[in-house]
């Protein structure tokens, strides 16, 4: 590594891995910092340590920012905080999609829970919660229960979770996101799968935790979607319509409808072959 002193201000470059100190930043660490480990490795050896530190973890939280927005939720009805202090030191954020109206999100909550609790906090693992829930009491009521981050509610945390959809391709909810928490490159969307399989099991929630940070991480527009970002089948059919209570209804009257008809054709057999036997 090469860092030349020629003023105030970093700019980082990716090939080679150069910290330019000069009047006019621009502060890309990129694939640099990744690759050597941190800012604290990029600016090793620059002139003035602490104001590279500091420009570098500005350039890497912007990268975050443009995926999650500016503020999480650190806990229900408290204040936005920014999402650089929230993370702070993290090396992997999982995004759990999941809402209060959904049986399986309910049932996986409490085990990502723990899994977080026992092993996930102290070993760099940051969760941001991203709420399907329709209205803003329910969401509320379901982050409580939750001993992390939140994107908050509203209409811009709205365009986010599209978004986000769109990019990690979910299909259905409960699913679980890693990025990596320095530059919000994509991990894995197999999460879920990972935790449910470790379950309690103290050495398989490390070894889990180990295998996500091994995973190089790639741009999200590079990266290749597994089927496990959500239910799929019959669990998705469920998902959709917990979604969309209206065409439960839907099928419930065109049901009563259709058994009616059926039982119409029932009588009117049992007459015309009354009127045979006569």
């Amino acid at each position: 590594m090469l860092c030349t002193h020629t003023g105030s201000g970093y700019e980082y470059t990716t090939q080679p891995l150069i910290c330019h100190v000069g009047p006019s930043s621009v502060h890309r660490p990129e694939r640099a910092v990744a690759a050597v480990g941190g800012c604290g490795l990029v600016c090793a050896f620059a002139p003035h340590f602490l104001a590279c530190m500091q420009a570098c973890k500005q350039a890497m939280t912007k990268e975050i920012e443009a995926l999650l927005g500016p503020t999480v939720l650190t806990k229900a009805g408290a204040p936005t905080v920014p999402i650089a202090s929230a993370i702070g030191s993290a090396d992997i954020v999982l995004l759990y999609f999941s809402a209060s109206w959904c049986p399986p999100c309910r049932s996986f909550t409490p085990l990502l829970k723990a899994f977080v609790e026992e092993n996930g906090k102290k070993s760099g693992i940051q969760v941001v919660f991203v709420s399907s829930d329709s209205d803003l009491r329910s969401f509320e009521e379901y982050f409580k229960k939750m001993p992390w981050l939140s994107l908050p509610a509203g209409a811009e945390t709205t365009k986010i979770k599209q978004k986000l959809e769109q990019m990690f391709q979910i299909r259905g909810i409960p699913a679980l996101i890693a990025i990596d928490a320095k530059n919000g490159k994509y991990i894995t969307d197999d999460a879920r799968s990972d935790v449910v399989g470790a379950g309690g099991d103290d050495a398989k929630q490390k070894e889990i935790i180990q295998k996500w940070k091994s995973i190089e991480a790639v741009p999200i527009e590079e990266a290749t979607f597994s089927s496990a970002a959500g239910p799929t089948g019959i669990g998705a059919v469920v998902v959709f319509l917990l979604r969309n209570p209206i065409f439960i209804f839907g099928i419930l009257y065109f049901a009563r409808r259709a058994l009616a008809y059926l039982q119409e054709m029932g009588k009117d057999g049992e007459n015309q072959g009354g009127a045979a036997e006569l």
